[in-house]
């Protein structure tokens, strides 16, 4: 009787999370689809996109025709509900959260989708904005579901698979998501090889041979996507020019000299006098380190859309090609990587420092949900402290006997969640620039982890196959 009654109280918590869910994912801020600076591409399946976010489009637009783009919203706005409540549930079964607790667990997984959108107009969730985050978001969520799963060992080849499975869908939605093939490789080796008090050699490299096969299945289906639509079994040119606009942002005029070949020359010099007639190259930075990284950020795009890509156009309709062709656009990545060796040579050292410029920003917005206007500095002194009592709470738990003991799953979780921070940022930083929604993913989890091994700190509680939430 008190199980039934205990049951039906889950039942009706759950349905009121999952009402105030559809309220947040559908009516709150701006109605219907939103367009972006970057939708145009996704819309129109621009060939310098991943498949996975065009094929939904053209999906939903050729069953549903005007309304297709509604029918988007409606499917990310599900997609993200069902997330979020399947994460919640796992969380609060593994971890034994009380009502309480669930309940503001539940309102901290919906933090990505649209808290820092609403400070902003159009005030707008990422359910309504034709971009590829709110999909992003639900399927990282859906993974880190699998990962609870498999480090208390609940079906555990299943669950990998599940995971491998979600790293391709995801890197195939966002190349920048390839981290989680990286993060899942890593948590094999923990669980298999230094977490385990068996060692398990042979399973850690089928699963580790399981995630090359991912990897390979994820490229080979994005190059066949791009080979039957455009009949161009490549990547674009667009991610050359990403990494261009990072060096030419490093260069100085006196680089021209570096360059042997004479159209190699004359190609970083028209590149390079649109960049600093601008003001967009390392020398117009301020001095310190977070100046720096700020005017890499805001040099970035224009460098790399209004110089670099308008110059390449020119470049090869000059020689009788269609700018936006792809026989011109293998042209162009050709051009652009041989400019582009030379300059890794000179400023490699460079790139590198502008990168760790950025970096400290990165991990203050990983875990502060929102940062109001002129509040950077207030907001980094509470991340540090965050960051530091995270780290001293993690070690505590990994060297606990009851960590070495039992298998409480949280060290792992909070490993993976502090892993996927640290990768992202860099990545961020060392490929393009500090973007606030391509951070978006652990706001919620890492509040929730932090949370959670300071609940165990102070009250011992590890969580476990029951709970009341």
């Amino acid at each position: 009787m008190q199980k039934t009654m205990e049951d039906n109280k889950k039942i009706i918590i759950y349905l009121i999370l999952a009402a105030a869910g559809v309220c947040y994912f559908f009516f709150l801020g701006e109605s219907g689809a939103v367009l972006g600076n970057d939708s145009g591409g996704y819309i129109n399946a621009s060939y310098e996109r991943e498949p996975f976010y065009p094929l939904v489009i053209m999906a939903c637009r050729a069953l549903f025709g005007e309304g297709g783009l509604h029918a988007v919203v409606f499917l990310q706005g599900s997609t993200a509900l069902i997330s979020c409540l399947v994460l919640l549930a796992v969380i609060s079964r593994k971890f034994g959260l009380r009502e309480w607790e669930t309940v503001v667990c539940y309102f901290l997984l919906l933090l990505p989708f649209g808290l820092d959108t609403m400070w902003s107009q159009p005030r707008v969730n990422y359910s309504h904005l034709i971009y590829t985050e709110c999909f992003s978001y639900a399927f990282f969520y859906l993974y880190l579901t699998a990962v609870i799963c498999y480090v208390q060992k609940e079906k555990n080849t299943l669950s990998y698979i599940c995971m491998l499975l979600l790293c391709t869908v995801m890197m195939m939605n966002r190349n920048q998501m390839e981290l989680c093939f990286v993060l899942t490789g890593l948590l094999s080796v923990w669980m298999n090889l230094i977490r385990a008090r068996v060692k398990c050699v042979k399973k850690c490299i089928a699963e580790l041979i399981g995630v090359g096969a991912a990897v390979a299945a994820a490229v080979l289906l994005t190059l066949t996507y791009n080979d039957m639509r455009w009949g161009y079994f490549e990547k674009s040119s667009e991610n050359t020019f990403t990494m261009m606009s990072n060096l030419l942002y490093t260069s100085d005029a006196e680089d021209t000299e570096l360059f042997e070949d004479e159209e190699e020359r004359a190609v970083f010099e028209a590149l390079y006098a649109g960049a600093d007639q601008n003001g967009w190259t390392h020398a117009y930075a301020g001095s310190g380190w977070y100046e720096r990284g700020e005017a890499v950020a805001a040099c970035h795009d224009p460098i790399k859309y209004q110089i670099i890509r308008p110059f390449f156009q020119q470049y090869v309709a000059e020689r009788g090609m269609e700018p936006m062709g792809f026989e011109s656009d293998r042209v162009k990545k050709e051009m652009s990587k041989r400019v582009q060796s030379v300059l890794w040579k000179a400023h490699f050292g460079d790139w590198l420092y502008h990168a760790f410029c950025m970096m400290p920003k990165g991990f203050v917005l990983s875990v502060m949900p929102t940062v109001p206007a002129g509040g950077f500095w207030y907001a980094a002194a509470g991340a540090v402290l965050v960051w530091i009592f995270f780290l001293f709470m993690l070690f505590r738990l990994l060297f606990s006997k009851k960590h070495r003991k039992g298998n409480t799953g949280l060290p792992e979780l909070a490993l993976v969640i502090m892993g996927f921070i640290a990768m992202n940022v860099a990545a961020l930083c060392l490929v393009i620039f500090i973007v606030p929604r391509y951070l978006n993913y652990t706001q919620g989890m890492f509040w929730i982890v932090f949370f959670l091994m300071l609940r165990e700190l102070l009250c011992g509680k590890t969580g476990g196959q029951g709970g009341s939430g």
